[in-house]
C-alpha cells in the first residue's frame, strides 16, 4: 500500500512507522494507492492516484494547550483527480507557498506552509508538483 510512496518533507521517516501509516490507510477506498505523502507545518497532503486529501492532525487535547496524545488525522479537503483541469504550484523563498486546483469555473488553494523538518522545502514541493502532475495525466 505504501511501498511506492513518496514521503517528502518532515515525513520523510514515516514511511517506516507502522502505526502512523496504519492511521493514513484509514483515508485510502478499497484499491487506492498512496503516490505521495508531503509533511507540512500544520497538516498533511496526501495524493492518491484518485484523490488530493489535506490531512490535519487529530489531538487528544485536554485544556488549551495541553495535548494528550495524536489520535490520527481527520480529513480538512478531498478533491477527486478526474475533477482538476489544471493545478499551479507558487511558492515564496521557499517557506511557503500554493497549491491551486482548477476545478471547472472554481479554485481550490491548499496553502503550503513547508515543513520546518525538511532540508530543502522547495526540492519537496517541486516533487509534490511532479507527482501530481503525473496523476493527472494518468487518469
Amino acid at each position: 500500500m505504501f511501498s511506492d510512496t513518496l514521503f517528502l518533507g518532515a515525513g520523510k521517516s514515516l514511511g517506516t512507522d507502522e502505526d502512523r501509516l496504519w492511521m493514513i490507510a484509514e483515508h485510502l477506498q478499497g484499491d487506492e494507492t498512496a503516490l505521495a505523502f508531503l509533511s507540512l507545518k500544520t497538516s498533511n497532503l496526501l495524493l492518491t492516484e484518485k484523490r488530493l486529501l489535506e490531512l490535519k492532525p487529530h489531538l487528544d487535547i485536554e485544556g488549551f494547550w495541553n495535548v494528550l496524545s495524536f489520535k490520527g488525522y481527520r480529513v480538512k479537503k478531498e478533491v477527486y483527480l478526474r475533477e482538476v483541469l489544471a493545478f499551479y504550484l507558487e511558492s515564496e523563498k521557499g517557506e511557503r507557498g500554493m497549491l491551486r486546483l482548477q476545478i471547472g469555473d472554481e479554485e481550490v488553494v491548499f496553502p503550503v506552509p513547508l515543513s520546518e523538518g525538511s532540508e530543502d522545502p522547495q526540492e519537496d514541493l517541486d516533487l509534490f508538483g511532479t507527482c501530481l502532475g503525473g496523476a493527472l495525466k494518468s487518469r
